[in-house]
């Protein structure tokens, strides 16, 4: 599903360029960022797997280092999706660690999806309700960041705030709710 949401998403299509090899690299990259937030009980999705969001929790809350765990997944990740996509990969996380707080005393929203066939049903945002929910218990704020500049509205109609952007290595907003 997540392949399918994100096949013409700017972020994806600058990790993965190549057409014919867009699905498998995809669906590597989607299964390592599930593997790392399975772990910590905070993937949502509608029962009928239509809309997801992957939600990693404040560093203090966390009892698995996902640190680590993200060390430990991503060299069968580099194999999976390949050295160029990776340091595509990496650049844009570079990028995106400077729009971030750096304490880690927030909700990261990582991914929210639909299945296109889904889409404007509402199933997108109950999923990313259940992880805003969990934010406003624990009186911390919520971030995510967006390559689509269509996302951008999407979020502000959400009561998210735009509060970032750089320019490279492609066009990023990184936003928070309170």
């Amino acid at each position: 599903m997540l392949v399918a949401a994100f096949r013409g998403d700017p972020s994806l299509r600058y990790f993965f360029p190549e057409e014919s090899a867009y699905r498998v690299q995809a669906a590597e990259f989607f299964g390592y960022l599930f593997d790392k937030r399975v772990v910590l009980d905070t993937v949502w999705c509608t029962a009928d797997l239509s809309a997801a969001a992957l939600w990693t929790p404040p560093a203090a809350s966390v009892n698995v280092d996902h640190r680590n765990l993200a060390n430990e997944l991503r060299p069968s990740l580099v194999e999976a999706i390949g050295r160029d996509a990776s340091a595509r990969l990496d650049a844009y996380e570079a990028a995106v660690d400077q729009l971030l707080p750096a304490d880690h005393n927030h909700w990261y929203l990582g991914v929210l999806g639909t299945n296109p066939s889904s889409s404007r049903n509402g199933y997108g945002r109950a999923v990313m309700d259940a992880g805003l929910a969990l934010a406003r218990s624990e009186h911390v704020d919520a971030y995510l960041e967006t390559t689509n500049l269509a996302n951008v509205a999407f979020y502000e109609r959400r009561g998210w705030t735009v509060v970032g952007h750089v320019d490279y290595p492609l066009p990023t907003w990184a936003l928070r709710s309170q």
